[in-house]
Formats: structure tokens, C-alpha cells, sequence
């Protein structure tokens, strides 16, 4: 699939003021606006929009195409429009081979390989079966307000397709290879409080009258680590703040902790959690000392199904026809594609159609010009493929 010189640059332009757009996540006049411009552009591709809002939020953007044939499969095609980091106008550059500005990498390029695949399709007039969902709250991860929405249009599909970037974890790739992501880890957040009777460090001379909430949370962030995370099955367990103590030179009474796990398998969170119940149970049996906790956000994983399998097998029979090397990634980060694999665990999920790029959630976040192009035309020959 070629694009002639007036279509690459029309794709561009159009990304550039998608980038000049401030969609950052706290923004929602401006992922509103967002939203607004995006959708202009999916209706020019005759799609039939709609739109989802929850109070205090930017809406949920979702199009679907008219034709459906109930004898060949449906398409989910997903991307998120906000991003980590504010818009800087004066970071938008085109140099050399490269864009870069906040949201090229995540996701907003991602966005647009969705609207060059769309005009294809429209344009051969196989626009049939597909439905386009654009988040407002990706971002967010177990905090998303659109899990509902998300949910519901997993249901109703065979096969989505997520656009974040491809070839993220894949060492010096040949320009025209290509990745897609079957896992993803899930995310469980823990609040944990140690509290203990304290005391004046100077008065307390004795090792057992110094009852501190900070030595003991810091044996328990140390087992954590040395003894509780699994690298090998790929478990990690990370304490990622600490607030604790009144003062100096006094025993804190009081450790308050965040704490996050990253796992593959469900039977790996439920083992983690298991462990902080069992050890904030001991605690509370120790003389002058008290715990307690609670999972807060949750977030599931995405695990490869029999159906993913399958797609793989799709997507790497297109990749041989184009002539490319196609990469299998397993990710530590969270996408939406996450709740479309929970939601429906018959669908076959598969992320990283996107762009490639990299420094995403920084100042210097880019993504590489060609890529927009060559990501377009892998994605639409998937697409056709399955719909075939």
C-alpha cells in the first residue's frame, strides 16, 4: 500500500494539530477538544458515531461502521487520546527522520495509523464490521471511569486491536519490523499502616521497649523484595512511598506504605496478598505493635488465549507477506487491552499496532515519521485479512 506525497502530508498535518491539541490527562476541556477534532475526522470515513460521558469527565468516543455481515467477524480497533504530559507547541518538530512531541509515541500517531487504515478501507469500499474506541481515560489504568464502556464493546468482538506502540522491549529492530504485544502484567495497589507505641529515643535505651512503625515496615519491605517477589515468573512487588514518623528522635508510632505488584498470573497476586494477610496478622500478635491493609485498584492481566493464539498466527502470516520480522512481546505495563481480555476472554487481544518511537512519558518523547505509514499498512492488511 502506497501513499501518494499529498496523503502522507495530509496525515501529518492532521497528526501535528492532534498533537497541538493539549489532551493531558487532567485537561478535559482540552481532551474534549480532543475528541472533537478526532471525531471530525472518523466521520469523514462514514463511520456512525456516538459518544459516551460520564459527569466531570471527556467523553468516550466510539464510531461504528454502517454494513456489518454477520458471516464474517467483528473488529475492534482501540486507541486513547490523553496523554501523561501537557502539550508544548514548541516541542512539535519534524527533524530528520523523527516527530516528536507529547502523545507522538503514546498514542496520538497510534490514533492516526486508525484514521489512515480507515480511509483505506472506506476509500475500497470494504468498510464493514468495524468499530473504532477512542478513551479518554487509559491513562488512568485501574482508575479508568470507562471500564464499563470498555467492557461492554469487548463483548461484542472476535478480534481488537489496540494501537500503542510497537517494537518497545525489542533491541536495534530492521526498519520494517514489526511487534505486537499478547501479555500484559497485572496491577494490584496495597495501602498498608504499621503502628506501634514509639517513645523518646533517648529515654528508651532497652532493644526491646523500642517499638518503631519504621524498622518494621522496613523488615517488611525488605522480605518483599528478597523473599516475596518472583522474578522468574515474573512477579515484582515495589514500595513506592512511605509516609512515617513525627519527628526526630522519636520511635515513629506510625508507617504508612504504597505498595504495588506487577504479576502475570492471577495465582501469583493471590499468593502476594496472601503473604502481606498472613504478615500483618503476626504483627498484630507482637506486643506494642499494629497493622492493617487494604487493596485499593486492581487491575487484571492480559493473558493469551486459545484465540490469540490464532490471530498470531494471522499476524504472522501478514508479516511474511510483507517481508518483515515480526516480534512477540510480553509487557510489564498496562493497557486497556488489559480489560477487553478480562471482559472477554473468548476474544483474541492483541496490542502494539501502533507506531514506533520511544521516550514516551518525557519531554523528549517521539515517535519516527515512517513509521506512521508503515504501520498503517500492516494494520490495514490485518485488518482485510480478517475480514476476508
Amino acid at each position: 500500500m502506497k501513499y501518494s506525497q499529498m496523503d502522507r502530508q495530509r496525515l501529518l498535518d492532521e497528526l501535528i494539530q492532534l498533537l497541538s491539541i493539549d489532551t493531558h490527562f487532567e485537561n478535559i476541556p482540552g481532551m474534549t477538544a480532543g475528541i472533537d477534532f478526532y471525531e471530525s475526522l472518523l466521520a469523514e470515513t462514514g463511520l456512525a458515531i456516538e459518544r459516551r460521558q460520564v459527569a466531570g469527565r471527556a467523553p468516550f468516543l466510539i464510531a461504528r461502521s454502517p454494513d456489518f455481515d454477520k458471516a464474517k467477524p467483528s473488529v475492534l480497533l482501540s486507541g486513547h487520546i490523553e496523554t501523561i504530559l501537557p502539550a508544548d507547541t514548541d516541542r512539535i518538530l519534524i527533524q530528520k527522520d523523527r516527530l516528536t512531541g507529547s502523545g507522538t509515541q503514546d498514542m496520538k500517531g497510534g490514533l492516526m495509523v486508525i484514521i489512515a487504515l480507515l480511509r483505506e478501507l472506506a476509500a475500497a469500499g470494504e468498510m464493514k464490521n468495524v468499530t473504532v474506541a477512542v478513551s479518554t481515560e487509559e491513562e488512568q489504568g485501574p482508575r479508568n471511569r470507562y471500564k464499563h464502556v470498555l467492557e461492554e464493546l469487548a463483548r461484542d468482538q472476535d478480534f481488537i486491536m489496540v494501537f500503542e506502540s510497537t517494537l518497545d522491549g525489542i533491541d536495534s529492530p530492521a526498519a520494517r519490523d514489526r511487534s505486537v504485544v499478547r501479555s500484559r502484567k497485572g496491577l494490584a495497589y496495597v495501602d498498608l499502616t504499621i503502628t506501634a507505641d514509639g517513645g523518646h529515643s533517648g529515654v528508651l535505651g532497652r532493644k526491646e521497649q523500642r517499638k518503631s512503625a519504621i524498622l518494621k515496615a522496613a523488615e517488611l519491605i525488605t522480605t518483599l523484595e528478597e523473599k516475596v517477589a518472583d522474578y522468574s515468573s515474573g512477579t515484582t512487588v515495589n514500595t513506592g512511598q512511605i509516609t512515617a514518623g513525627s519527628g526526630f528522635a522519636v520511635l515513629a508510632e506510625h508507617a504508612d506504605l504504597k505498595i504495588d505488584i506487577r504479576y502475570i498470573f492471577d495465582y501469583e497476586r493471590e499468593r502476594v496478598l496472601a503473604w502481606i494477610e498472613k504478615q500483618v496478622e503476626a504483627i498484630n500478635n507482637e506486643d506494642g505493635f499494629g497493622a492493617s491493609f487494604s487493596v485499593g485498584l486492581d487491575f487484571p492481566p492480559l493473558q493469551p488465549s486459545q484465540a490469540t493464539g490464532a490471530f498470531l498466527d494471522v499476524v504472522a502470516s501478514v508479516a511474511r507477506d510483507q517481508d518483515r520480522t515480526l516480534h512477540i512481546e510480553d509487557r510489564g505495563g498496562g493497557s486497556e487491552a488489559n480489560l477487553f481480555s478480562r471482559a472477554n476472554p473468548d476474544a483474541a487481544v492483541l496490542d502494539g499496532f501502533g507506531v514506533r518511537g520511544d521516550l514516551q512519558h518525557t519531554s523528549q518523547e517521539y515517535m519516527l515519521t515512517e513509521s506512521l505509514f508503515d504501520a498503517a499498512e500492516f494494520a490495514t492488511a490485518v485488518v482485510r485479512f480478517l475480514l476476508d
